[in-house]
């Protein structure tokens, strides 16, 4: 049995629904299929395979607290529940590596979380990683840590979510520079990934970094958007220059005026960093073909389902 903790997530929710995992949740149940976390200790003891996609992404209202207690605190109490002997996927994030516009970042344990557009999150990230192998190794757990680049699928979530609904009220933000690259990863990679590791069983030591096997560039994010909204205004908008501004506010706990976090979230629209996930796609035997730009980005970020 697959179990997915988080199951009331972005990310949770379309991993369970992929998998036909059982869902545990951190609100009240709403169908026979989820169970609260504070519930969920037979169900996770019970489980071979336990995918973990809970923690809070980046949000304005939210502090550095906020992110460690969701991400590695929640950690150190899902792993003792898990029975000796079965595999945790461990579902972390890209930002743990940091912002490397030169260079690809090395796929290390240690990343450099203190570069990437929300440090607070990115550093949660790594302490739940690190959470994850000591709590692992304690229990007698298999371990594989996934750390997927910017999501996006087939509905507007994230930074596409944010540009699309903003075209869509008749305002294109044209990013600049306009070849700034945006390595990104489409949802069903991601589930295609969890499903390969849950189906091999086996422990990875080293952490995966996994998205697309192509970047797009700020045009191209622009262009897109506006063939399939057609709006009004195109502005240009240098969002690394608005975050660094942004980011010397204070942090506050109303989102709506939270202008620090906004200011975070356009310096990892500017983060420019492209990785190199050749391992991954190696030890995972994925065929990348199947993951083009024709076939995932050109049809996801029009709200279209994958082919096939």
């Amino acid at each position: 049995m697959t179990v997915v903790v988080g199951a009331d997530g972005f990310v949770g929710g379309a991993l369970a629904a992929s998998l036909d995992g059982a869902r545990v949740v951190f609100r009240p149940a709403r169908d026979p299929r989820e169970t609260p976390f504070d519930e969920a200790a037979p169900l996770l003891s019970g489980a071979k395979v336990v995918v973990n996609a809970s923690g809070f992404r980046v949000r304005p209202g939210l502090a550095a607290a906020d992110y460690r207690r969701t991400h590695a605190e929640l950690v150190s109490r899902l792993v003792p529940a898990l029975t000796p002997g079965s595999l945790l996927i461990h579902i972390s994030s890209a930002s743990v590596l940091g912002r490397s516009p030169g260079a690809p970042p090395p796929n290390d344990e240690v990343g450099s979380p203190g570069t990437f557009g929300c440090p607070d999150y990115a550093i949660a990230k790594r302490d739940a990683e690190r959470a994850a192998r000591a709590a692992a190794r304690a229990r007698g757990v298999r371990l594989a840590i996934v750390r997927p680049a910017v999501l996006y699928g087939p509905v507007p979530d994230g930074m596409i979510g944010t540009l699309t609904a903003l075209a869509a009220r008749g305002v294109l933000l044209r990013l600049v520079p306009g070849g700034h690259r945006h390595h990104l990863c489409a949802l069903p990679l991601l589930v295609e990934a969890v499903r390969t590791l849950a189906r091999q069983g086996d422990a990875i030591e080293a952490p995966l970094t996994l998205a697309d096997p192509f970047f797009v560039t700020s045009a191209e994010i622009a262009d897109l958007i506006r063939d399939r909204h057609r709006p009004a205004v195109t502005l240009p908008f240098p969002a690394e220059a608005a975050g660094s501004v942004l980011r010397r506010l204070p942090r506050l706990s109303s989102p709506r005026f939270d202008l620090r976090t906004w200011g975070e979230i356009l310096c990892i629209l500017a983060l420019d960093t492209v990785y190199d996930t050749s391992e991954t796609y190696r030890l995972l035997g994925i065929d990348v073909s199947r993951f083009s730009r024709a076939r995932t980005w050109e049809r996801l970020a029009r709200g279209q389902e994958i082919e096939g």
